[in-house]
């Protein structure tokens, strides 16, 4: 079964989003809110991919996460976000496995992400 990891700091989307991809049969780590959080979960349970908002709680962003999680792993990210502007001047290419998704996020194109990855 593969793993998926939501880093999202809206609880409420990060639990809907949760019982979507357990209803089509993925298992789904517990959600984090916090770019730390997340690059400690990603390391310690090596989920196959990353769903990722950009703006999350706490001075670092998603973007901060998952440039640190590279550093380790290849886990593919897919950025969830109304700013796609940030990823824009980050120049991410060749540092990092990534997709976007614009909020708000269209469940049935993510899963059809996550299964292209997969």
């Amino acid at each position: 079964m593969k793993k998926i990891l939501i880093v999202e700091d809206d609880k409420i989307f990060a639990l809907s989003l949760k019982i979507t991809l357990l209803k089509m049969g993925y298992e789904v780590l517990k959600p984090v809110d916090t770019a730390e959080l997340g690059f400690n979960s990603a390391i310690l349970n090596k989920p196959d991919v990353i769903l990722m908002d950009i703006l999350l709680k706490g001075n670092e962003t998603g973007i901060d996460a998952a440039l640190n999680i590279n550093e380790v792993t290849q886990i593919p990210v897919i950025f969830m976000t109304g700013n796609t502007e940030m990823l824009k001047k980050e120049n991410l290419e060749s540092k990092v496995r990534y997709f976007i998704h614009s909020k708000p996020i269209n469940e049935k194109d993510i899963i059809k992400t996550i299964e292209a990855l997969l």
